[in-house]
């Protein structure tokens, strides 16, 4: 703690007045400063992070991430398509995030809806992206800075469109 005086000298009516001031000062840690993300997990309905799923259907999964302290979660969730999902995958960002997060240590977090327009893998990612958490960004790592703080599933898109099978008729027999 820092303390700062401040001395002024008034005169009024021939009378002299000496004013004497104590500014005290902190310094105040911000409340960022106090986040320490432990794990990240992704899954899906059925808590598992592998998942089937039909062409054009509804599908997210569920982050969840454990950490002490409070403060502001930054990240992005990233998706490979197929075609780019072998060898070194393309990632395209599917949202940034930024949600506060308050004491209760364990946080849920839902993904933006998943593209299931194509057939075939999909490689789903959360990369938390707190610069206070990890000041060692290069440029291979922009899009995921601290390689233990990403979240990873898997999803596989099925090639026939259920609204499109055909309708099979009752037998006339």
């Amino acid at each position: 703690m820092q303390i700062n005086s401040l001395e002024k000298r008034v005169t009024y009516n021939s009378c002299s007045i000496v004013l004497c001031i104590l500014l005290m000062c902190s310094s105040v840690v911000s409340i960022a400063d106090s986040l320490m993300i432990n794990t990240v997990a992704l899954e899906f309905d059925d808590n598992n992070n592998i998942v089937m799923a039909g062409l054009n259907e509804n599908l997210q999964a569920k982050l969840t991430v454990v950490y002490s302290g409070v403060g502001l979660l930054e990240g992005r969730w990233l998706v490979a398509e197929p075609g780019s999902t072998e060898a070194q995958p393309i990632y395209r960002t599917l949202k940034l995030v930024r949600q506060n997060l308050n004491t209760k240590q364990r946080s849920f977090i839902e993904s933006p809806e998943l593209p299931t327009n194509r057939a075939g893998k999909y490689l789903l990612q959360f990369c938390v992206t707190n610069r206070l958490l990890d000041e060692s960004r290069t440029e291979q790592h922009r899009l995921c800075p601290n390689e233990k703080l990403v979240a990873q599933a898997y999803y596989q898109v099925g090639g026939v469109e259920i609204d499109a099978l055909p309708e099979v008729e009752a037998n006339k027999n």
